[in-house]
């Protein structure tokens, strides 16, 4: 993230049960009262996660659509389609239990329905910039709040536009340091 901490958003267990639909196509960030580039998530398969071609519900991401500002500008609403031909489209299934994607809080993905023989754990982790600031009162109206339950406990708490700094936003531990290749001698 380019950055010298990180703060944890949020953690998230997922199960998309068996014959659940669609994930509409959206962008973390979107959901998020946080006025920052720097953002990142990690989404780990916690059981088997077949290919879409077998039933397999795994994240498809457009790829580049992190660098598209013009997309929510033409698009009839933040969860449309993505345009044909606009992105490439990829997903990174199979997953076995363990195997992790890292996306960006601005890239548009979506899940396919879940048509495999069994339901689909997984778990997301959510790390932005230390430094970065919740958003205005403006900025808030605008933004998608289908993820509020999971922050308007502690953005009560903060003035709009404040730094984004409350105990439910813990800094990540540095990590120690490696012992040098000299020093293990």
């Amino acid at each position: 993230l380019g950055c010298e901490r990180v703060r944890l958003y949020q953690d998230t267990l997922l199960v998309k049960r068996r014959g659940h639909g669609a994930t509409h196509w959206h962008s973390d960030l979107h959901m998020a009262p946080l006025d920052t580039n720097a953002f990142v998530t990690c989404w780990l398969a916690l059981t088997p996660v077949p290919r879409q071609s077998e039933g397999g519900s795994s994240l498809v991401f457009a790829s580049g659509s992190h660098r598209d500002c013009a997309h929510l500008f033409w698009a009839a609403e933040p969860t449309a389609p993505v345009a044909p031909g606009r992105y490439s489209l990829r997903s990174h299934a199979p997953h076995a239990p363990g195997d992790a994607t890292w996306h960006h809080g601005w890239i548009l993905h979506a899940a396919p329905p879940n048509g495999a023989d069994a339901d689909r754990w997984s778990f997301a982790v959510t790390f932005f910039a230390d430094g970065a600031r919740t958003l205005s009162v403006q900025q808030r109206e605008r933004m998608d709040d289908e993820d509020s339950p999971s922050y308007r406990g502690w953005l009560a708490e903060l003035e709009p536009g404040a730094p984004a700094v409350h105990e439910r936003l813990p800094l990540v531990p540095r990590a120690a340091p490696r012992p040098s290749a000299a020093r293990a001698k």
